[in-house]
This record gives C-alpha cells, structure tokens and sequence, in this order.
C-alpha cells in the first residue's frame, strides 16, 4: 500500500464510508471498556477494514487514543485504582520501560518494512493474542 492522504477517511468519496470510522470506534471503544482488549484492535481495523497504511493509522490510533486515555485517567485517579501500581512497583516500571523501548524502536523502524510484510505479521499476532485470551481463565 502507498501513503495515502491522512485526512482521507473525513473526505472519502464513497458514501458508504460516511459512519463507518465512527461506528468501529464506538464498538472498539465499548469493547476495550468491558474487557479490556480493543486498544489493541484499533490499528489492525484502520489497516484492514479502512485501507489505510500503517503510517497513518498508528497516527489516528494516537489521536482518537488520547481523549479515551484521559478520560479514563481522571476515572482511575477518583477511584483509587492506581493504587495497585504501587503495589506491583518493579513490574509497573519493566512494562513502562519496555513501552518506551518499543514506541522508540518502533519510530526508527518505521517505514523499513513494507505493509506486505507487516499485515501478515499482525495478522498472526492478533491471532496468538486471540488463542491466549481465550484460554485465559
């Protein structure tokens, strides 16, 4: 795929496409809240079921990303339920690190490899996550 022009979706030509972008965020959004898993899906349903190369849906997944991660936040913040990072400190700090690592090496990669490569690859990640969030008790 080609880098196509980020605003595209709010532009597109198609009529169809009008809602489409906003009902996947809604049932993402409503899934990520009852089972905490559809942060995850966000990439991988601009990628596959909207066209878009990675470049531009890692940007959109930042920008719709960042009102959700505030509002849940504040949420956290008020309930105390930060609490339990405290609790589990040195682990809180590898996962922290290891975010770091990877948004950082992941900026230096971008664009090595070809979205003929990395959709497979997602592909096969989102299925191993699947298998393991099914066997999970």
């Amino acid at each position: 795929m080609q880098h196509q022009d980020p605003v595209r979706l709010l532009h597109h030509p198609s009529p169809g496409l009008r809602h489409e972008p906003g009902v996947a965020g809604v049932a993402l959004h409503y899934f990520d809240h009852h089972s905490g898993g559809g942060s995850e899906l966000l990439i991988p349903t601009i990628v596959l079921l909207f066209g878009e190369d990675f470049k531009t849906a890692g940007s959109l997944s930042l920008l719709v990303s960042l009102p959700t991660m505030l509002v849940a936040f504040a949420r956290y913040s008020r309930d105390g339920s930060f609490a339990v990072l405290g609790a589990n400190l040195r682990f809180t700090l590898v996962m922290a690190a290891g975010s770091v690592a990877g948004a950082v090496l992941g900026g230096l990669l971008l664009g090595v490899f070809p979205d003929l490569v990395l959709i497979p690859a997602l592909a096969v990640i989102l299925l191993v996550s699947a298998l393991k969030l099914a066997r999970h008790d």
